[in-house]
């Protein structure tokens, strides 16, 4: 259906002698499909009243649980981003601390085959992901034939961080290739590069975190005793 004065046809699957016949229209959001051409996606009629309602509903029930009237609700965000950001450096840094103290903590109970050592270690007492990170990469900074596979559950989810070091990478340690198969045991994947990677999934109960671990554990000591 063409509408006039407009460089735009739409189409809702019936063809209509005008466009009076619509009724009222709500556009969902837009689609880029290639240089020129976008799609928007629409309800009419009595769907376009339904999804008006359905965001109405939504906006009362984000107002509730922010605790802020409709007219403050944007306010109310924005405090809340600032918040946020400026929260995060001090997570940052608390987060580097405990990779600091964390990192030489597992290089002293590393296994080793040559001269490669290993650590794969549940980390219970992580708070978010980033001190897996930054334990993680701490270790490979302290001993750069190093390969740690932390676990944690982080949010009701099981996270898990791979760091390689330069000298265990150039033996054929493959950060994304670990990941990849413990990701699959904790029900999700994992991905990443050569140096790091990570996994996760919803199956964030201790016993699959260990088990995922272990299948670390079990494939570097393969790879490793096949050199």
């Amino acid at each position: 259906m063409k509408t006039e004065g407009w460089e735009v046809e739409a189409c809702g699957g019936t063809h209509l002698k005008n466009t009076g016949e619509i009724g009222f229209i709500k556009i969902l959001h837009t689609e880029r499909i290639q240089d020129g051409v976008e799609r928007i996606v629409f309800s009419a009629g009595l769907q376009a009243l339904m999804a008006i309602q359905y965001r109405d509903a939504l906006l009362t029930r984000l107002s509730e649980k922010m605790n802020a009237p409709f007219e403050k609700l944007e306010s109310t965000v924005d405090r809340l981003i600032r918040e946020l950001k400026a929260s995060r450096p001090a997570k940052e840094l608390l987060s580097k601390e405990f990779g600091d103290r964390k990192a030489p903590e597992y290089l002293n109970k590393a296994e080793q085959i040559g001269k490669i050592k290993f650590i794969t270690e549940p980390v219970w007492d992580a708070k978010d992901v980033n001190s897996l990170i930054y334990t993680g990469s701490q270790i490979a900074r302290l001993d750069s034939n190093s390969v740690s596979v932390l676990g944690a559950i982080i949010d009701n989810n099981a996270r898990i961080t791979v760091s390689v070091g330069p000298g265990a990478i150039d033996v054929g340690i493959n950060a994304q290739e670990i990941a990849k198969i413990t990701g699959s045991i904790l029900g999700g994947s994992g991905s990443g590069r050569q140096d790091f990677a990570q996994a996760g999934g919803p199956l964030a109960g201790r016993e699959n975190i260990e088990k995922a671990l272990q299948k670390a554990k079990e494939t570097i000591r393969k790879h490793l005793e096949a050199k």
